[in-house]
């Protein structure tokens, strides 16, 4: 007699079929989920590499922008040397020679892209890290100046140190009650 139980006709074990029939649903199911992942990762890449897109196109249009404003700072400079020029040309050629560099500034600003400029601002950075620091040195303490300007300014009229002209202290105002007589 054999100790192995066989299903109903003799086929294969009642429980193994069932054992069978679950590792396959599992495995349909872990591939499945894995598909979904897959899926959803590349939707993700695909939605994060249109958003990168969009921004660098925008942020190269402010490039162009600014570019444009630089300019515009150019020739204002150039036309002020203009009506200097009769009264003081020594003023005029100062402002000329600034209007070019300003203008040749712009010029190459509008060339780039802001993955040029981004290199081009890291390289700069690495070339002189004691202006980078300085600049946001001054930076941080007018920011702090700013937000502490604003904090106290929040706070109520007191005078604060740095004030020139220091706020009046205004006292209430005294009620007399009358009672009658």
């Amino acid at each position: 007699m054999s100790t192995t139980s066989s299903g109903p006709g003799g086929g294969p074990p009642v429980g193994s079929t069932a054992r069978d029939s679950e590792s396959t649903l599992r495995a349909k199911t872990t591939e499945t989920i894995s598909d979904l992942g897959d899926a959803a990762k590349q939707a993700a890449d695909t939605l994060v590499s249109a958003a990168t897109e969009k921004l660098k196109d925008i942020a190269n249009q402010q490039v162009a922008a600014g570019a444009d404003l630089v300019g515009h700072v150019g020739k204002s400079v150039r036309v002020a040397g203009e009506h200097l020029n009769p009264q003081a040309p020594y003023l005029a050629r100062f402002a000329f020679s600034a209007a070019q560099t300003i203008e040749h500034s712009a010029d190459q600003l509008r060339d780039q892209s802001i993955e040029d400029l981004a290199r081009s601002t890291a390289d700069f950075a690495r070339q002189r890290p004691e202006i980078v620091f300085g600049v946001a040195a001054v930076s941080g303490f007018l920011l702090f100046r700013l937000l502490n300007a604003g904090v106290s300014g929040a706070s109520g009229p007191a005078s604060r140190s740095g004030d020139i002209y220091p706020q009046r202290q205004t006292e209430p105002a005294r009620t007399r009650s009358f009672s009658p007589a």
